[in-house]
């Protein structure tokens, strides 16, 4: 069967629930004993390199993929298009790369208004030149690639066979967010130095606005992977996360969060009018 008009696959529930199932295991069967291990609560003789923590966050795509070959719709070949299809509006490109690092400004430009003395300096210009290597390794080991074909590839076209964007989009966040939990307890991750309530809002509010991009694009995961490696690699590049290369404030992060929502809620309502 190919996609529907509305962007949505003919999906069973136990379909949908073994790819919420593997997605959750194969992250986790890495994620907890990591976690356990240093919040002191397990000890398994052995240190495990936090690089394994990296290649844990494929868990998604794989799930994906292995259901689709095992005769799932979509096939491997739907995966496959909807992950290359590159031929959207040229703005799109501009909007995905540069809309996080913008929202981020912004965000900082408002916290600056009343602690102006608490923003630390941005990158310099001559700086910009290792972002190409900081958007490539995120692309790699920083979550898209490992998480796109999963969470908008394969989660979403399924659940939109059977509701609308706005409760797909909620549905997706809900797992998206859940699935990072034990990061939260692994030191050297950004999730590690963030508060998780704050990040788990965040998290659904992105879902939204991803969500409305994969419509707008007629259901482009490649655009969703380059949104989602453009949103990380900013993050990482810019002073706005305690946990990043270039600390930012350590009260800013709820006010990216909250902005992240206002946008997320904007999304659903342009979603819902449609």
């Amino acid at each position: 069967m190919s996609r529907s008009d509305e962007l949505g696959y003919p999906m069973s529930t136990g379909r949908l629930t073994s790819f919420v199932a593997l997605a959750l295991l194969l992250s986790w069967a890495v994620w907890i004993p990591m976690a356990l291990s240093d919040a002191g609560v397990a000890d398994w003789g052995f240190h495990v390199p936090l690089m394994v923590k990296d290649l844990a966050a494929w868990a998604p795509s794989l799930a994906a993929l292995g259901l689709a070959v095992s005769g799932s719709v979509p096939s491997p070949h739907d995966l496959g298009q909807a992950l290359l299809q590159w031929r959207v509006r040229p703005a799109w490109y501009f909007v995905v790369l540069l809309g996080p690092a913008m929202l981020a400004l912004l965000s900082l430009a408002a916290w600056s208004v009343s602690s102006p003395d608490s923003v630390p300096p941005l990158p310099r210009l001559s700086d910009f030149v290792y972002f190409p290597l900081v958007f490539g390794y995120v692309l790699v080991l920083g979550g898209p690639l490992g998480e796109e074909l999963g969470w908008r590839g394969y989660l979403l076209p399924g659940l939109l066979g059977r509701m609308s964007a706005g409760s797909a989009a909620l549905v997706v966040g809900i797992v998206w967010a859940l699935w990072h939990t034990p990061l939260f307890w692994i030191e050297g991750t950004v999730q590690a130095d963030l508060a998780i309530g704050w990040y788990m809002a965040m998290t659904i509010g992105l879902s939204f606005i991803y969500t409305w991009v994969f419509v707008r694009t007629r259901g482009s995961v490649l655009i969703a992977v380059i949104l989602h490696t453009a949103s990380n690699a900013w993050m990482g590049f810019l002073p706005i996360l305690p946990a990043s290369v270039q600390p930012g404030p350590e009260r800013f992060f709820p006010v990216l969060a909250a902005a992240v929502l206002l946008l997320g809620v904007a999304a659903a309502m342009s979603m819902a009018r449609r």
